[in-house]
């Protein structure tokens, strides 16, 4: 059997991008690779539109602008401006999926002549099999899953049914009793890969925003092309 080919998208305020984040990333791709099902051709790195309720947000320039700084050395890991700026209010990440899936589709059929700037470079016309999206998220995310009116029940089963999702572990979470609480997630479990970070990592974003603010060094927790440009505009400070 042919592998299935993979673009793994992950959405969110990267607010900054961290470490953590390009971690899960190689973690995904190694996890997948060992399955021996599946090549992964690329990743996305989607940032969430500005009208996202969040504290402390930062404008949507900066935040595009920090994950191209943090992936300027990757060379399958890019970034799509499009939650940004291709819209004027925050899109949920069903809809989200759907779209670059589309895009892909568009693509490979011909109805787009050239690439978007977030395409990975392996996608090519050539491939023998489909492109298939997959949410790539962290353990915390697949348990807001459980949380009520959260996440419509249409929305999740089109997640996991037309997509499926790459999880990574975080301590704290417990994936397998998500999945157990929810009967959308059992129903579609074998569309969920459950990926266990085996150095564990709790880096998160918020850290990072209050350890700049209280003048601590983040080094080595963000890349420093992106501490450098946090610096420059003076970001969460």
């Amino acid at each position: 059997m042919a592998s299935q080919n993979i673009i793994l998208v992950a959405c969110g305020s990267f607010n900054p991008i961290t470490i953590m984040h390009l971690r899960m990333f190689e973690l995904a791709r190694d996890y997948l690779k060992r399955k021996g099902c599946f090549t992964v051709i690329g990743g996305i790195i989607s940032p969430v539109n500005d009208k996202y309720p969040k504290q402390g947000l930062a404008e949507g320039h900066h935040r595009i602008e920090m994950v191209k700084l943090g992936t300027l050395d990757n060379t399958w890991i890019k970034v799509s401006p499009w939650e940004v700026i291709g819209s004027t209010k925050w899109t949920r990440t069903c809809n989200v999926l759907q779209h670059y899936q589309t895009q892909v589709n568009e693509y490979l059929n011909g109805c787009i002549s050239e690439k978007l700037e977030w395409m990975p470079d392996s996608l090519k016309r050539e491939l023998k099999t489909p492109v298939i999206l997959k949410l790539l998220c962290g353990a915390d995310a697949l348990e807001s899953f459980n949380i009520p009116n959260l996440w419509s029940d249409k929305h999740k089963t089109k997640i996991l049914q037309d997509f499926g999702m790459v999880v990574i572990t975080r301590t704290g979470n417990e994936p397998y009793i998500s999945i157990a609480k929810d009967s959308i997630l059992t129903e579609h479990k074998n569309n969920i890969s459950v990926v266990p970070e085996w150095i564990p990592n709790d880096i998160s974003s918020t850290l990072i925003r209050n350890g700049i603010k209280n003048g601590d060094s983040v080094r080595y927790f963000v890349p420093d092309l992106v501490i450098d440009y946090i610096n420059q505009h003076h970001l969460y400070q």
